[in-house]
């Protein structure tokens, strides 16, 4: 069973801070700004190394009061924050 974390950690390359460097394929590309991987077991995020440090903490304070799911159809609680922060 794959979990968010599990999901993020094959996708992405990250740096010692925990942040997004690059995709994790055979010709890397630079990866997401943000990224929320919801799940029933929980959620994970991750932010791209990018992002300055002030945004980074306002969507990290955003995602970590994010609910597990079981219905994936389900938007995320803060969608529209993330969109308009990380632009």
């Amino acid at each position: 069973m794959s979990t968010p974390e599990l999901c993020l950690r094959t996708r992405y390359v990250f740096d010692e801070a925990g942040r997004i460097v690059s995709t994790r394929v055979p010709s890397p590309g630079r990866g997401p700004a943000f990224i929320l991987v919801r799940g029933a077991a929980g959620c994970a995020w991750a932010i791209h190394r990018d992002v300055e440090p002030k945004i980074a903490g306002e969507v990290e304070s955003l995602a970590q009061e994010e609910p597990p799911i079981s219905d994936l159809r389900t938007a995320p609680v803060h969608a529209e924050r993330y969109i308009s922060l990380v632009r």
